[in-house]
């Protein structure tokens, strides 16, 4: 069997705490690679700030080019995409059986777990890898124990809201994200304000 970690997300923009999570979980599950896959319109954020699927996956591209062990996936972004985890992980559970299926989440989504769909029939059926951000609780909530991986040592504390804002704002974000992202960003003018955008 193939271990495969997916490890989904809007990534917008992809950075460098992104990469060190699914670093983390393939050294922690022995993951023989981990699999990007980057969501259409994530049923719990607002679209509003989501640059287009094209887009983010042009940066992860970028972002990934000199990371080993690492893929990338369109499941979810092309045209009848799965617009939950659960069904994504259950596509990919049938076209590939000779998987294992690990799924990467960082702690924070693990605390919000119980509001995605099914949340008990994932847990219990594919392997769950949480990973904490710097100052952030490492436990696992009580309802998971037993059945989720922790996985502590993320030196990173971005998010990606923090560099759009920056990007706003006109400041440098050089150390957040990978430089192929950050000349992507610039040269397609993301996430500015939308009067300099055009």
């Amino acid at each position: 069997m193939t271990r495969v970690g997916v490890f989904g997300g809007s990534f917008n923009p992809v950075h460098w705490g992104h990469l060190h999570i699914a670093l983390l979980a393939r050294e922690a599950a022995a993951l023989d690679v981990v699999l990007y896959l980057p969501a259409a319109t994530p049923p719990h954020k607002e679209p509003g700030e989501l640059a287009p699927a094209p887009h983010r996956w042009a940066m992860l591209e970028g972002a990934l080019a000199s990371e080993p062990h690492t893929s990338l996936c369109n499941l979810e972004i092309t045209a009848g995409g799965s617009r939950y985890t659960v069904d994504t992980l259950d596509r990919l559970k049938r076209e590939q059986p000779a998987w294992e299926l690990h799924f990467i989440l960082g702690m924070d989504s693990l605390a919000e777990l119980s509001s995605w769909r099914d949340p008990e029939y994932l847990v219990d059926t594919y392997h769950v890898i949480a990973v904490n951000r710097p100052g952030g609780a490492v436990d696992v909530p009580t309802v998971w124990q037993d059945r989720v991986l922790a996985v502590a040592g993320n030196p990173f504390a971005i998010a990606s809201r923090a560099i759009r804002e920056r990007v706003a704002a006109g400041r440098s974000i050089r150390h957040l994200v990978p430089a192929p992202v950050a000349a992507y960003i610039a040269e397609h003018r993301l996430y500015r304000m939308e009067s300099e955008a055009q």
